[in-house]
C-alpha cells in the first residue's frame, strides 16, 4: 500500500482552493495541477442560487464531481452530510463559556442517476434544503434519537463535510510561529466505512488565503474526480465537450 499526495488549487484573485487528496495505489506517483478560474464554477449554477455560500458551491462540486467519478450503480444512494454550527438556532441562545459542541448533521440524499444527469443546481438544491432544515425543534429531536439508538446508525455509507476554516487553527501560535496543517490527507480514520473532507485555511507560497480541502479517494476514482473538476473550472456550462464530459462516466450504465 503506497499513499500518494496530490495537490489541487484554483486560484481566484485572493482567494485559491487546495485539494490535498491521499490516494492509494502502485506504482508510487506524485502528481500536481494547477486548477485556475475557480469563478468559472459560479457560472454553472442557476441564477436563482447566485446567492449561495462558498461551502454551499465547494460542496455540490466536491459532491456531484465524487459520484460521476465513482461510477456508481445508478440508483444508489448518494448522501452527504455536513456538519453545522448550530448555536444560533436557539432561543434563548447557548450561554456563553459554553464550550462543548453544538452541531448537527443534516444530511441530503438522493441517487446517483439524478445526482450525476442533473446540473450543479440540483446538488446546490438538495444542499441548500438540508442546511435550511436545522432549527432548534430539529437539533432536540436528534439528542433524543442519538440517546435513544445509543449512537448513530451503524453502516451508513456518507460522505461528510466539516468546514473549519473559522475555527481559528490557523491563529494558534506558542510562540512557534503560525501553524501549517500537515496531518493526513483525509478526515476520517481507516477503520470508519464513510468518506470524509475537513476544509481548512490554507496559504500558499505567495502569501494568498485560501481553502485547503483534504480528500481521500481511491486511485481510479480520484483521477477521474480531478479531470472533472479541472473540467468545472476551466469551461463555461454552455460548451458541449464540458457538458458531455461531465455525465460520461455514468452515461454508459444508464
Amino acid at each position: 500500500m503506497v499513499i500518494i499526495m496530490s495537490l489541487f488549487w484554483i486560484l481566484a484573485s485572493s482567494t485559491f482552493l487546495n485539494f490535498a487528496a491521499a490516494l492509494t495505489v502502485q506504482p508510487t506517483v506524485v502528481s500536481s495541477s494547477a486548477l485556475k478560474n475557480y469563478p468559472n464554477i459560479r457560472k454553472w449554477v442557476p441564477p436563482h442560487l447566485l446567492p449561495c455560500s462558498k461551502f454551499e458551491i465547494i460542496t455540490a462540486s466536491l459532491w456531484r464531481c465524487y459520484a460521476i467519478a465513482s461510477q456508481a450503480n445508478p440508483n444508489e444512494e448518494m448522501r452527504i452530510c455536513m456538519l453545522v454550527n448550530a448555536r444560533s438556532k436557539f432561543n434563548p441562545p447557548v450561554p456563553e463559556g459554553y464550550y462543548g459542541n453544538v452541531l448537527a448533521l443534516p444530511a441530503a440524499i438522493t441517487n446517483a442517476r439524478k445526482l450525476c444527469l442533473n446540473s450543479l443546481g440540483y446538488a446546490l438544491e438538495l444542499i441548500r434544503h438540508a442546511k435550511n432544515k436545522i432549527t432548534e425543534e430539529y437539533i432536540r429531536s436528534l439528542a433524543d434519537f442519538i440517546e435513544i439508538t445509543k449512537g448513530l446508525p451503524k453502516g451508513l455509507q456518507s460522505y461528510v463535510v466539516s468546514d473549519l476554516t473559522s475555527v481559528g487553527f490557523d491563529q494558534v501560535d506558542y510562540g512557534w510561529g503560525k501553524p501549517v496543517y500537515t496531518g493526513p490527507s483525509k478526515a476520517m480514520p481507516d477503520d470508519i466505512n464513510n468518506s470524509g473532507t475537513y476544509y481548512l485555511p490554507y496559504r500558499n507560497k505567495e502569501g494568498e488565503r485560501g481553502i485547503m480541502v483534504l480528500i481521500s479517494l481511491r486511485a481510479p476514482v480520484m483521477e477521474r474526480f480531478a479531470l472533472l473538476f479541472e473540467e468545472l473550472t476551466k469551461h463555461h456550462p454552455d460548451s458541449g465537450p464540458a457538458q458531455q464530459h461531465m455525465t460520461l462516466p455514468i452515461r454508459h450504465k444508464l
